[in-house]
């Protein structure tokens, strides 16, 4: 879009009307109970509804305390703006999320977001933003470029000079077919409460530097939002299994965290332990399902209990 198109970084708060603008364009319909079919307007529904069609973004209530703190913390935003008649209009927003993780990783930039106003797609501005991204994580001593993307997402990314690293799933379960842990011993529970009400899903994600905005996301916030409450999540679990410590973070929102050491990531034995703990866990909590998001070499020992590809999903990274 030549001398029209400028990117920089996000202003808190002028900016934040501007980005909800950029993220509401993409979503089709808005629902109020997308089971029974009833829609809504946007107005009609509340935050916590918005957030459900897409994350803090499609909301100024949520998407300024969210941004406020990635940029205060864990990581950098940035915002491709157009000059129009009556003046400069945001189009387009990235966020990276910055980590460092044990050999052989290193430092990481993980692309968390990348999102281009609908009407404004096709015209290089994705393009422009990976690029101004990629370049300024280098020159901020982030050499590793990571970024998880959908079957659809992928060429455009090759054509910005990242390569395929693995391919993941989302798997749903149902609590009841996990298969029962070796016995394991409850170290601490910092915060005991009945889940049931507040989520029927809780999410077991695996560590490792590949992870490293979800990694940062469960270990760091403390965001109020709207409806979740202050801090974001409920409270940590340690656990001894063998001769290691897991801590499994229970999230308000209904997610599950599972750490295991990062010597042990590729441990696939530990990880199915771990999940067969996180079952047990959610049994007794009277939570019914169960969302796992594994490697693709795993696959198929979750399938064997009865598991269900929700999607897929490629992590591409570039290293500079």
């Amino acid at each position: 879009m030549g001398d029209r198109l400028t990117i920089r970084g996000l202003r808190i708060p002028d900016d934040i009307s501007g980005i909800v603008w950029v993220h509401c364009s993409l979503i089709d319909i808005w629902w109020k109970d997308r089971d029974k079919g009833i829609m809504a307007s946007y107005e009609d529904l509340t935050p916590l509804e918005r957030y459900w069609h897409g994350g803090c973004w499609l909301t100024e209530e949520y998407a300024l305390p969210y941004e406020k703190w990635l940029n205060e913390t864990v990581g950098i935003s940035y915002v491709a703006e157009v000059e129009m008649e009556k003046g400069r209009k945001i189009v387009g927003h990235c966020d990276l999320v910055f980590s460092e993780e044990p050999s052989p990783w290193g430092k990481i930039a993980q692309l968390e977001i990348l999102a281009i106003h609908r009407v404004y797609q096709g015209r290089g501005i994705g393009t422009a933003l990976v690029q101004h991204t990629m370049k300024e994580a280098k020159e901020m001593g982030y050499p590793h470029y990571v970024v998880f993307a959908d079957e659809g997402e992928i060429p455009f990314y090759r054509r910005q000079g990242l390569v395929a690293l693995q391919n993941f799933g989302s798997f749903e379960i149902e609590t009841t077919k996990v298969p029962s842990p070796v016995e394991y011993r409850n170290i601490c529970d910092l915060y005991d409460k009945d889940y049931s009400g507040i989520c029927d899903y809780l999410l077991v994600t695996r560590p490792s530097g590949d992870l490293a905005a979800r990694y940062i996301w469960a270990k760091k916030r403390a965001i109020d939002l709207p409806g979740f409450g202050h801090p974001n999540f409920l409270g940590k679990l340690g656990l001894s299994f063998g001769g290691d410590r897991l801590e499994i973070v229970l999230s308000i929102d209904g997610w599950v965290e599972i750490w295991i050491p990062p010597g042990q990531s590729d441990n696939n034995f530990l990880i199915l332990e771990a999940l067969k703990i996180a079952g047990d866990i959610c049994r007794k909590k009277g939570v019914s399902k169960l969302s796992t998001w594994l490697p693709q070499d795993m696959a198929p020992l979750v399938e064997s209990w009865g598991a269900r590809r929700v999607y897929s999903s490629t992590i591409l990274h570039k290293f500079a």
